[in-house]
């Protein structure tokens, strides 16, 4: 599964979150766990990580709309968002299964949203929000 906030992804841990509609419209926050690996090998990986890790450490606002997104099968939007708690941490006990070198972040996001949309095309959700939004105003 992968989170889109503004241009950048984010691989999220699976299990993350409830994938149905019917419950996520009755919560109004949500915890996304990202996972960030730095293998320090490669120049573009290291460049990828480091300005993901970045972003992610400095932010302190969400945009109006993010997307989670399952394999580009299936949307998610959450629509009016705000930050609630951040928190960024090394996994200190992470031991690769093939014995490389590489550093695991841990990345726990909290959101509140106001209402959240589902489905199988990015295009019928943004066409949704944006009738909402005529409609509504």
């Amino acid at each position: 599964m992968y989170l889109y906030i503004d241009d950048k992804n984010f691989w999220l841990d699976f299990g993350c979150f409830p994938e149905k509609i019917s419950r996520l419209k009755k919560l109004n926050q949500i915890k996304f766990k990202i996972n960030l690996y730095d293998n320090g090998t490669g120049y573009q990986t290291a460049i990828d990580f480091a300005n993901k890790f970045t972003f992610l450490k400095t932010l302190k606002t969400l945009p109006e709309t993010i997307y989670a997104s399952k394999s580009d099968h299936y949307w998610w939007s959450f629509d009016g968002c705000q930050l609630l708690d951040k928190k960024i941490y090394q996994d200190k006990d992470y031991y690769d299964y093939a014995g490389r070198d590489i550093k695991k972040w841990n990345i726990e996001l909290i959101v509140s949203y106001k209402d959240v949309y589902g489905s199988n095309k990015k295009q019928v959700l943004e066409r949704d929000i944006k009738l909402k939004k005529l409609f509504n105003e």
